[in-house]
């Protein structure tokens, strides 16, 4: 399958593309996944009293509302920007990869997952996952200020797209797999210096700004991890001229990293690190950075902006990590990894949305659609749609996405949720 293009759509003779607005394929979206849908008929409202089936209205409200208020026009966007790649193909196998996606967990797997809990973490995570999210759109869209704020998440699509298979999944798995380095992450992250520590750091010559001195420490760092001759105490070494490194925060959190270095936890990080260092994007000073540089500037931005959030969002997620033991939790992450494993179409599809998705030109009004979508509650709701299809034999889908004369249509059978596209 071809990569999703970056730039102009490209025609496809003798299809006609629909003229749908980007609120509307947001909602086909939504009824793919709740297994509902029709053809060339009425707008919405949901409704279908015979169906023991929750409808949209009753699942989604917040969700619905959002996309009525607008709030959401920034992933509508990004929607009809993929409808309109290859004459409405390329928005077809993102619909199916969305649905095949849910469908690749059995049954039997998701009728044991305790969703009311998994429900209760999210409602947690929502807002303050927001916060983070919120200084990467604080600047003027369409600003240099504002691009430049946006270029790490351009990267980090290229990071994806170009890395070997499983590299980026295997150094998240890698971060986040020992209690007592994300323990030391969030106490560094809350103590009260760090934030002056990091704005206090001396800048490079030409520039007037800690951010650029941050960054080039970060981006120093990474080529120091690709060494073949590194060890740890080349990392003190270059962190303690600017931090002090036997009081806290870094006192606790360098013990915990060393030992997440050691063995092949190192290897994992340089197969990461190579793709990211080849990176490059040049912002509005005219000045070319790397994967690293650029890191490092989101980072900073990150830290220098957040008052508690992100150290908040990293101890909330405790209680997921905690749940990494449990038997249901374990079969469910298993049968999501072999579903994507399995089907290299899928993988594949899944790629191609989150690169699409990270372009320079689209990244801005995704954050601003996903902080909408936090604060609107709509993952809890969306997670109630993904358990009625478990535990709700109305709900279980049968599903066929095709395309006809460019119109797509979604056969969804089983469920009968009467959700009407126009």
């Amino acid at each position: 399958m071809s990569r999703l293009p970056s730039g102009q759509a490209r025609a496809v003779p003798g299809r006609t593309r629909p003229a749908w607005s980007g609120r509307m394929i947001l909602l086909v979206a939504l009824a793919a996944l709740a297994t509902c849908g029709g053809n060339d008929v009425d707008a919405p409202p949901v409704t279908l009293p015979d169906s023991s089936c929750p409808t949209l209205d009753d699942t989604l409200p917040n969700t619905l509302q959002a996309l009525q208020d607008g709030r959401l026009d920034g992933i509508a966007s990004i929607a009809r920007d993929l409808q309109v790649q290859q004459g409405g193909v390329l928005l077809a196998e993102a619909l199916r990869a969305v649905v095949l996606l849910v469908r690749s967990i059995p049954l039997e797997v998701g009728a044991t997952v305790d969703f009311d809990a998994v429900r209760g973490l999210v409602r947690d995570i929502e807002p303050l996952l927001a916060d983070v999210l919120q200084p990467f759109v604080s600047e003027p869209a369409g600003s240099d200020a504002g691009r430049d704020r946006l270029l790490a998440f351009d990267a980090l699509g290229e990071v994806v797209a170009q890395c070997p298979e499983g590299s980026v999944l295997d150094a998240v798995g890698l971060l986040t797999s020992d209690p007592d380095f994300l323990a030391a992450l969030q106490s560094s992250l809350k103590d009260p210096t760090l934030v002056g520590l990091v704005q206090s750091l001396p800048a490079p010559s030409g520039s007037s700004t800690s951010r650029h001195g941050f960054a080039l420490l970060i981006d120093t760092m990474l080529n120091a991890l690709l060494s073949q001759n590194f060890v740890f105490t080349d990392l003190v070494d270059l962190i303690a001229p600017f931090f002090p490194v036997d009081t806290p925060p870094l006192s606790t959190l360098l013990p915990p990293l060393e030992r997440l270095l050691g063995g092949d936890g190192l290897e994992t990080l340089r197969t990461l690190i190579r793709c990211l260092q080849d990176v490059e994007r040049t912002p509005s000073d005219g000045a070319p950075r790397n994967g690293g540089l650029l890191l490092g500037a989101m980072l900073y931005d990150v830290i220098a902006a957040q008052s508690g959030s992100l150290a908040d969002l990293l101890g909330s997620l405790e209680p997921i990590f905690a749940r990494a033991t449990d038997p249901s939790f374990l079969a469910l992450l298993d049968a999501v990894v072999e579903g994507i494993q399995s089907d290299e179409e899928l993988r594949q599809n899944l790629i191609d949305l989150l690169v699409f998705g990270l372009d320079i030109h689209r990244v801005g009004d995704l954050l601003h659609g996903v902080i909408a979508l936090l604060e609107a509650d709509s993952l809890q709701e969306l997670l109630t749609v993904v358990e009625n299809l478990f535990v709700n034999d109305q709900c279980s889908p049968t599903v066929d996405t095709s395309l006809s004369g460019g119109a797509l249509e979604l056969g969804l059978m089983g469920a009968r949720l009467g959700v009407a596209i126009p």
